[in-house]
């Protein structure tokens, strides 16, 4: 913690619709989610509300050991991405937890279009493509008190401007500098995404249907979208269906057996 604290460059506030945000920004560190569960639990018995801790977020310049989900490496290479983290205290049923993935989704989603003018998909849960390429991913982390969800680190990677990138990588990646030649400034960027997510965040503890209800008007993976999945140790090919009352992906065999896909069943998307 004191190591990452000694790379920090300035704390940032923004006053948003649902919660203040406080913001650190760094010039290097190993991963923003994982410095904001680290901070979390030094800071949790310390402060007399917990509740104080909502909002507070981390941006980096550059990221030694960013990743997404699956552990997969997250390549950020210095200032040419979003390298972000906010921590949240959702007041939710833990079964409803992936509705904050879609929101967060739906939030980097929006915020890209309102910057580029650029057109967008989401790839279930939380993949932001252009034109078929990832340009954002979305890591969400959460830590539990029982039963009862005690957080989340909501983790937002967003390709700005980069010109070229790894041909070893998981999928093909793009920027939004390759797909509109635009030159889009992160702190820009960061508060058009700061007032999506304060947004949508005020829509999940309040009527979380609207976020399943605008994933699927985004996504082109809701309905009608062939995958593999692994259930049991068979892979199966079926079609999506929509996503039911929790987020998660409802798909179809092709025997007409519906099933509940949480994540980790799909090998092979599109």
């Amino acid at each position: 913690m004191s190591e990452n604290l000694a790379n920090l460059k300035k704390t940032t506030f923004y006053q948003l619709e649902g919660f203040l945000a406080k913001i650190f920004y760094f010039e290097q560190i190993d991963s923003t989610n994982t410095f904001l569960k680290r901070y979390f639990q030094s800071e949790r018995e310390r402060v007399k509300d917990r509740s104080s801790l909502e909002g507070i977020g981390a941006i980096a310049d550059l990221q030694t050991a960013g990743r997404g989900r699956l552990e997969r490496v997250w390549h950020s290479p210095i200032g040419e991405g979003l390298y972000f983290s906010l921590l949240l205290m959702p007041r939710i049923d833990p079964i409803n937890i992936t509705l904050i993935s879609l929101m967060a989704a739906i939030a980097t989603a929006e915020a890209i279009m309102d910057t580029a003018n650029v057109v967008v998909d989401i790839k279930w849960p939380n993949d932001i493509l252009i034109n078929k390429r990832k340009v954002a991913g979305i890591l969400i982390e959460s830590g539990f008190e029982g039963s009862s969800l005690s957080y989340v680190v909501i983790g937002i990677g967003v390709n700005l401007q980069q010109k070229s990138f790894p041909t070893d990588l998981n999928r093909p990646a793009t920027s939004l500098f390759l797909e509109t030649n635009l030159l889009i400034e992160r702190n820009k960027f960061l508060l058009v995404l700061l007032e999506k997510l304060s947004s949508w965040y005020e829509v999940l503890e309040t009527r979380s249907d609207k976020i399943t209800f605008r994933w699927q008007e985004l996504s082109s993976f809701a309905y009608g979208k062939q995958i593999k999945v692994n259930i049991n140790s068979q892979e199966l090919v079926v079609t999506t269906i929509g996503l039911d009352s929790c987020g998660a992906l409802r798909v179809e065999t092709i025997e007409g057996r519906q099933i509940v896909l949480y994540g980790n069943e799909i090998t092979t998307e599109g």
